[in-house]
């Protein structure tokens, strides 16, 4: 048996391992249709797209922006297509050999743009070519701008994604083309949130908080009016604010660590754009775990 033929069915044995127990439960955090970003185990970086040439897809640190999400589209059976939400392109592997560059692209739907999700041994996510290989940062690299690839699978770390669900029904960022005023309007104000679009943040008019996915105020913002306390965050919030900022006449937000105001508490009485190195004045540091919290 030549090498290649071995390596072909080395390949097939791994993959028959994993698609089977995998359509059972979730892949690294991917549960379906839905918008995701895509986080390297390997570097701890986000799969995103080149905004300079719209096609290069690449890793970098989180921004929280719509270059590092990735529309989840059912295509063939077993198959889905990822589309990234700046551009509309699909990724697409251009090549069925090793090292063949992984490029955002005009969504066709062809092979080469499907892909499996399936589960790794560790429970992360492994992104498998309809072409037969594996969604690969290339060198295994943990450096910004390094180039996504596919390659053998294998399982490394340089393999293996975790996808985390970008919440779209609550202050969706606008689109970045024809922007759907109405659409907008209505989820904005359900939650109290307005988008300013000359600072590209969310904020709240009167008086209130707003928690932020991203720090310095960036991303998806939970934004909740002063007196309307939230006695317990909705599961897909947690621990993802990373920022926090007053508006009106707000004095503070007390943090609870469990719902109905219940656990270790934080008060925060000022605008804080990174809560990972925010400490309380007994010197606690704030965990991102809010359940519940309370507006002063």
């Amino acid at each position: 048996m030549n090498a290649v033929k071995s390596r072909t069915l080395a390949t097939m044995a791994i993959l028959g391992t994993l698609i089977a127990p995998s359509l059972a439960r979730a892949q690294g955090g991917f549960v379906g249709p839905g918008r995701y970003e895509i986080t390297s185990v390997n570097s701890g970086k986000d799969l995103d797209l080149d905004r300079q040439d719209g096609t290069t897809v690449m890793q970098w640190s989180p921004k929280y922006k719509d270059n590092q999400q990735w529309d989840a589209h059912p295509a063939d059976e077993g198959f889905w297509v990822l589309r990234n939400v700046m551009s509309g392109a699909a990724l697409e592997c251009t090549g069925p050999g090793n090292g063949a560059r992984v490029r955002a692209l005009p969504f066709t739907q062809s092979h080469a743009q499907q892909w499996r999700i399936v589960q790794a041994r560790d429970g992360n996510a492994l992104i498998v070519s309809r072409l037969g290989k594996a969604l690969d940062i290339t060198g295994a690299s943990q450096e910004e701008g390094a180039r996504a690839q596919t390659f053998d699978v294998n399982e490394g770390a340089n393999q293996r994604f975790v996808f985390r669900k970008v919440v779209t029904d609550r202050n969706p960022p606008p689109p970045q083309n024809e922007r759907r005023k109405e659409f907008d309007r209505e989820r904005a104000d359900a939650h109290s949130g307005v988008y300013d679009e000359r600072d590209h943040i969310w904020k709240l008019q009167g008086d209130g908080v707003c928690f932020y996915r991203g720090p310095n105020f960036e991303g998806h913002a939970l934004c909740v009016r002063l007196g309307e306390d939230m006695r317990r965050v909705p599961d897909d919030w947690l621990e993802v604010f990373r920022s926090v900022r007053f508006f009106g006449r707000v004095r503070g937000v007390d943090v609870f660590q469990d719902p109905g105001f219940q656990g270790r508490t934080v008060r925060i009485v000022r605008d804080e754009p990174d809560l990972e190195r925010f400490r309380s004045d007994r010197g606690e540091r704030f965990e991102r775990q809010v359940r519940s919290f309370r507006i002063f």
